[in-house]
């Protein structure tokens, strides 16, 4: 249970991390080079090294109420003949993509199938593609509109009162299972969490004891308190036990204290912020197993500090270190890493708009962001709506459209493809060549 947890709160923490801050308007011009300074121990990440240190991104994003448009261009190693262009535009639900690579035709891409084709194509492939999708913010709003609604319905008007009794949340928890049964958008988000969680397995076998924990945890339900300090939320006749929740009045900082058991298993979230550091810290404690994780910057050093330690980390992941001077990714054991020792990342700010990435003890930098922006005043604002976005539905591709997608964008993946794939650096082809190989694309029979 405390793995499939873990997993679940490292996956939530990692979108979190992806929802980025978004301005009601703006408009930028960029660059964006990505390096691997430092030599890879595998096929796989000497094929991306390679790559990446000859790939150079620029364009325009301009996005004004939800609407988007990105122009960009892709060139490898410097050779001008490689330099090849796309536009992204759309909305959150809807986007549409062109290209000179694709001639006159446009895919359009209905977000609303996003995790659904990701699952498929772990499904028949075996490549996790869903885990990808979790990067897209819009996946999971789009999940949860059904279940905050019910939340709000249910609990909504105590929750305005002061109190939300312990009957409310029960109902709600059973109004939840019923969307997670009934609702496409939420159970398909539920079916790829379950594939890296087991959490729908889990709610299978112990749904009917989990209103029982929360009984005896919080028997009288929750009492809420507004002010000039900001809001708290306590276990109702619990006086002595830490707030379930409490954010200050400016939103500076904020914590989350939720009893897991009877016995004083804890999950523990706290945020602060201050004009010298922002700090975050996660703590698991509970049923025999830990999870710590905590992240620090530190404003007049321009650094991210980044501490992960714990024996329940989710199984199969791999963390990214240095070791006899080569960047490789270290599997941890089943675990998870031992008590007293943390897995540390370390993101600096470098002169010349750079972020340079180091992990451990070991000041060897093995990834490097190089970012340039600035605003510009663009000839016009982006305005789209899902109907205008046009196109074929990439998730909705089978193998007719597929063979007349193939025939209509061959002769433009021709004339404007090869110099491209040309200055692909030898070691990142054969290793494509290889994984298709070994998903059976290769190999695919009529």
């Amino acid at each position: 249970m405390m793995r499939r947890l873990t997993a679940f709160l490292l996956i939530v923490l990692l979108l979190a991390g992806a929802v980025l801050p978004g301005l009601a308007q703006e408009a930028l011009q960029f660059s964006l080079r990505v390096e691997l300074p430092c030599p890879a121990d595998s096929s796989a990440l000497r094929a991306l090294s390679d790559l990446l240190n000859v790939t150079e991104l620029d364009g325009t994003w301009v996005e004004k109420d939800g609407s988007f448009e990105l122009q960009a261009n892709l060139e490898l190693d410097g050779y001008p003949r490689s330099r090849t262009g796309f536009t992204l535009r759309g909305v959150d639900s809807h986007w549409s993509l062109s290209s000179p690579l694709l001639g006159s035709t446009k895919l359009m891409f209905n977000n609303q199938a996003m995790i659904e084709f990701g699952l498929k194509v772990y499904h028949h492939l075996g490549f996790p593609l869903q885990r990808l999708t979790w990067l897209y913010p819009y996946v999971h709003r789009e999940a949860w509109t059904a279940p905050l609604s019910a939340w709000e319905g249910i609990a909504g008007p105590n929750l305005r009162a002061g109190h939300i009794p312990m009957g409310d949340l029960i109902f709600v928890l059973y109004a939840w299972d019923e969307i997670r049964r009934r609702d496409r958008s939420f159970s398909v988000w539920m079916e790829a969490l379950n594939e890296d969680t087991g959490i729908n397995d889990f709610l299978d076998e112990n749904l009917q004891f989990i209103p029982v924990l929360l009984t005896t945890l919080m028997p009288d339900g929750i009492d809420i308190l507004s002010g000039e300090d900001g809001e708290t939320w306590l276990i109702t006749g619990k006086p002595d036990e830490p707030p379930l929740y409490k954010r200050s009045a400016d939103g500076s900082s904020a914590q989350l204290n939720i009893p897991l058991s009877p016995g004083g298993g804890k999950l523990r979230v706290a945020f602060e912020q201050t004009p010298e550091q922002t700090l975050f810290s996660l703590s698991l404690d509970g049923y025999g197993e830990t999870l710590d994780l905590s992240a620090r910057y530190v404003s007049a050093e321009a650094v991210l500090h980044v501490s992960l330690g714990g024996t329940c980390l989710p199984e199969g992941l791999r963390l990214p270190c240095v070791a006899d001077g080569k960047l490789t990714l270290v599997p941890l054991e089943e675990t998870g890493i031992p008590e007293g020792n943390a897995w540390k990342l370390h993101i600096r700010q470098e002169v010349g708009n750079a972020w340079a990435f180091s992990s451990g003890d070991d000041p060897t930098v093995w990834l490097r962001l190089r970012w340039t922006s600035q605003a510009f005043v663009p000839s016009a604002w982006p305005a789209w709506n899902a109907a205008e976005l046009e196109g074929i539905n990439f998730y909705s591709i089978n193998d007719t459209s597929m063979e007349d997608f193939i025939r209509a964008v061959l002769p433009s993946v021709l004339l404007n493809g090869v110099p491209l794939a040309a200055a692909v650096p030898a070691s990142t082809m054969a290793w494509a060549m290889d994984c298709l190989e070994e998903i059976g694309l290769l190999t695919l029979e009529p």
